[in-house]
């Protein structure tokens, strides 16, 4: 409610209606109206053939999507990142692109171009990279942006055959974006890890959803993601449970790339 924001989970479509009975209720108690024009429905279900979900709000039914923006970040109804990825590199060359000419203004040095990458276009692609579990193509497509804005910033080109290594060198940056959101999402998770066992997100990563999964190999999950980036650092799970616990030495390790720059 602090944002204006508020999004109602159901398991059944009556339920949710019910919800949105109430919610509506609740507001017009407090003289407030909810805006049914912006208020969006989206299903979550691994059936292909769902049918249309009409819930009303004020009378009228809510238009059903497949994905919506909330707090800054994309919510699919399909599981994984792919959407939320895909608008932040989209936002991330937007703002490249009105950076153009400060990138090539020769008359500013790198060490302020550079503090313009740290401080506007990385916050922006990067924004709720705590949550995500990258696949390779993801990850591929955030180097990719990168690799283009900091090329921008040294004036060359793909024409120039400027090695990618060479480029990084010049502008002074070494962690690749993909990169940078395994640092988020290990900061996230020994956050997580240092909850105490009454908190609602600890309960939720350690709880397990019961059910039928499809045949073939499980979605990339954030969980995955971790997974991945603790043994790219030489650390399993229950090993960085007991780490992650002295936040100091925590943030060496998550800072550290590979596993022989990780002193234990």
């Amino acid at each position: 409610m602090y944002a204006d924001d508020t999004t109602l989970v159901a398991e059944s479509e009556e339920n949710l209606q019910h919800l949105v009975n109430q919610f509506e209720k609740a507001c017009a108690r407090r003289k407030l109206k909810v805006n049914s024009n912006k208020s969006k429905v989206m299903v979550c279900s691994t059936v292909t053939n769902q049918g249309v979900v009409k819930i009303q709000l004020n009378g009228e039914i809510l238009e059903e999507v497949n994905s919506f923006r909330y707090l800054g970040s994309m919510v699919s109804r399909g599981s994984g990142v792919h959407v939320d990825v895909k608008h932040k590199i989209m936002q991330g060359r937007a703002v490249c692109g009105a950076l153009r000419r400060v990138w090539s203004n020769r008359k500013l040095g790198m060490d302020v171009k550079k503090v313009l990458y740290e401080g506007i276009v990385v916050p922006t692609v990067l924004y709720g990279g705590e949550t995500w579990g990258l696949k390779v193509t993801e990850r591929k497509k955030l180097n990719v942006m990168e690799m283009n804005c900091l090329r921008s910033m040294c004036g060359v080109n793909r024409r120039d055959r400027v090695r990618n290594e060479d480029i990084r060198q010049r502008v002074g940056i070494c962690h690749e974006l993909a990169e940078r959101v395994d640092m988020k999402a290990l900061s996230w998770y020994g956050h997580v890890m240092r909850m105490n066992e009454s908190r609602l997100t600890l309960r939720v990563y350690e709880s397990k959803v019961e059910g039928y999964r499809g045949r073939g190999r499980p979605k990339m999950s954030w969980r995955e993601g971790v997974k991945k980036a603790l043994i790219v650092r030489g650390l399993d799970e229950a090993n960085s449970m007991v780490l992650c616990k002295e936040k100091l030495e925590w943030r060496h390790f998550v800072r550290c790339i590979r596993a022989d720059e990780v002193e234990m």
